[in-house]
């Protein structure tokens, strides 16, 4: 165990840029190990504006830190930009909180850099969020991807989304073609994560982390669920690049009436509590439903009411539905409208949903990950206002219309139902850094 200031770093149920998480996977455990088999990226952790942590995988493969007296700018520009192979080759991206956040709506920037955009922004720009700059890992493929893993106890949960543009593609702004999940869902797509080996590696992963926390934080704090974001190589090897969300849970009190929290994990725990086998789950890529269908058996987008052609339809998620209907109502004035009811553009996908089953659902990933096929001027209207400065819906237009023909996309208001559980996890929101 690390001691002295090593030791103060707690999770807090959050919804963003978990820092706390790369100093409790450092800190060494009973053997002396920090958290075994997590390949981490150089990450240098910004604190009042300047580098005040720097987190590496040693060639053993452990997570180790840097001293203080290495953590300046010389040193973290020669480190991250060794390797590239010309001036356009992404080697970095700030990961960062919004101050101008609203409550509530957790907004986080990634913004990446090339060798001159990384020189500017560690030796002449203000850094006006701390978070973190980590170096850049060259993704399996010609197009940067990520996975994100939702885990639960019960359930691990895996996306894959990939970039549609190359890497090598210069001519495309830099931030367009290294987006995914941060970027509108019109630049990149989702794919398949096939197999068993990567799904079955990522939950070991997962699980090892929730072990380690759990045995080397200062409260032994149980970790209930967790949404990570991950990278595969070139050699095939899972990096854990951040973590974006994280609850916790009570310790369950044993029958002597002390906290298993002070127990540590694994000793005697199957003796006090029924185990259960957990379930390792990719996001199901069936074909969406269709809704609904002309009398000529042609299948229609619920929104606009024109024909799906195959050519022009897209897969639109729940999630992303929900989202535009709380920037509709954000900009109407209302940003909790829909906290205790159902976005009346989801009940035009789903019209059996209550109140109830809303307020249950709304933090499940699998809800939150289903899919269902609209015309290509839904898919942009819906899309648009996650990539700020891409994509003009219209100056001075209602913004609780759609411009997508006469069924029109509004808001309702009113309306009363269950809200949903604070401790619920929430996919945070993100948006894509600008360099100026």
């Amino acid at each position: 165990m690390a001691s002295g200031s090593d030791t103060h770093h707690t999770l807090r149920d959050h919804d963003g840029f978990i820092e706390e998480l790369y100093h409790l996977l450092w800190v060494k455990n009973i053997n002396g190990e920090p958290c075994p088999d997590v390949l981490v990226p150089d990450v240098v952790i910004y604190k009042y504006r300047i580098p005040a942590y720097w987190y590496f995988t040693g060639s053993d493969g452990q997570l180790k830190r840097k001293n203080k007296g290495s953590i300046i700018n010389k040193k973290i520009f020669a480190e991250f930009t060794k390797g590239a192979k010309s001036p356009s080759d992404v080697v970095a991206h700030h990961i960062s909180e919004n101050e101008d956040a609203s409550p509530g709506q957790p907004s986080t920037t990634i913004q990446y850099f090339d060798t001159r955009t990384l020189h500017e922004f560690l030796f002449h720009k203000d850094k006006h969020n701390d978070g973190c700059l980590q170096k850049f890992i060259k993704p399996k493929g010609d197009s940067n991807s990520m996975i994100q893993a939702a885990w639960s106890p019960q359930i691990c949960l895996l996306e894959r989304r990939v970039n549609l543009q190359r890497l090598d593609a210069t001519r495309v702004p830099l931030q367009q073609r290294c987006c995914t999940y941060e970027g509108g869902e019109h630049l990149s797509k989702i794919t398949p994560v096939r197999g068993t080996l990567l799904p079955d590696k990522i939950q070991q992963l997962c699980w090892g982390i929730v072990s380690h926390v759990r045995t080397t934080s200062h409260e032994h704090q149980h970790i209930s669920r967790l949404l990570l974001n991950f990278k595969c190589d070139d050699n095939d090897q899972v990096w854990l690049l951040w973590c974006s969300s994280v609850r916790l849970s009570q310790p369950e009190p044993t029958p002597g009436g002390s906290s298993s929290a002070q127990e540590p994990l694994g000793l005697h725990h199957h003796h006090h509590h029924h185990h259960r086998e957990p379930v390792c789950l990719q996001v199901p890529m069936h074909t969406p439903e269709r809704h609904p269908q002309r009398a000529d058996g042609k299948a229609i987008c619920p929104f606009t009411e024109s024909a799906l052609d195959g050519a022009q339809e897209y897969n639109l998620t729940f999630k992303t539905i929900i989202e535009h209907s709380n920037r509709l109502a954000a900009q109407e004035g209302q940003p909790d409208a829909f906290k205790y009811h159902v976005p009346p553009l989801l009940l035009r996908v789903c019209p059996d949903l209550t109140p109830a089953r809303y307020a249950g659902d709304r933090g499940n990933p699998m809800f939150l990950f289903r899919t269902v096929l609209v015309s290509e001027d839904a898919y942009l209207e819906f899309t648009a206002g996650s990539t700020p400065g891409y994509y003009d819906a219209g100056a001075g237009s209602d913004p609780l219309k759609s411009s997508l023909g006469s069924s029109g996309l509004r808001v309702a208001s009113g309306g009363k139902g269950m809200g949903a559980s604070a401790s619920t996890p929430t996919l945070p929101k993100m948006r894509i850094g600008h360099i100026t």
